[in-house]
């Protein structure tokens, strides 16, 4: 039976199989090319959230390791197609599963992706716009606090 996802740091992410699933959803959904370009790079990106240099979290708080998940996802692209669409469900449902619910229209999600996308929305970026999502104040978050 395939795990749909695994916890780190108390926090829950999605695992392969998962993103797999929602891979093929969103191309059902909203047609497209099956398949990979690379898997390993689809691999990589998942793989965010854990990595770390010398004991420390290279992504240091939740937003920073759901950001590196969808900024990665979208710009690797692992997939023949659908990378944007499947990165931003991927953070969405993180998000979620996590207790963060991003109030953004639909307009808005597009246009966050194909910044992303184009490459005019770094990481850091695409996190302040998850953060905001989210309902909070941007320019007084302390990044020190993991929320």
């Amino acid at each position: 039976m395939p795990r749909y996802s695994y916890k780190h740091r108390g926090r829950r992410y999605p695992s392969l199989d998962f993103v797999y699933l929602l891979h093929d959803q969103t191309l059902e959904d909203f047609g497209g090319t099956q398949g990979f370009k690379d898997q390993g790079q689809v691999e990589s990106a998942l793989a965010a959230p854990t990595r770390g240099i010398g004991g420390e979290d290279l992504y240091p708080t939740f937003f920073w390791k759901v950001a590196a998940l969808g900024y990665l996802i979208a710009n690797n692209h692992g997939f023949s197609d659908a990378n944007k669409r499947t990165a931003l469900l991927t953070m969405e449902i993180t998000l979620q599963w996590n207790g963060e619910f991003p109030k953004w229209s639909q307009e808005t999600k597009t246009l966050i992706m194909k910044l992303v996308g184009a490459g005019h929305l770094s990481h850091e970026g695409l996190r302040f716009a998850l953060l905001a999502a989210c309902g909070y104040d941007v320019d007084h978050y302390d990044d020190l606090r993991d929320v």
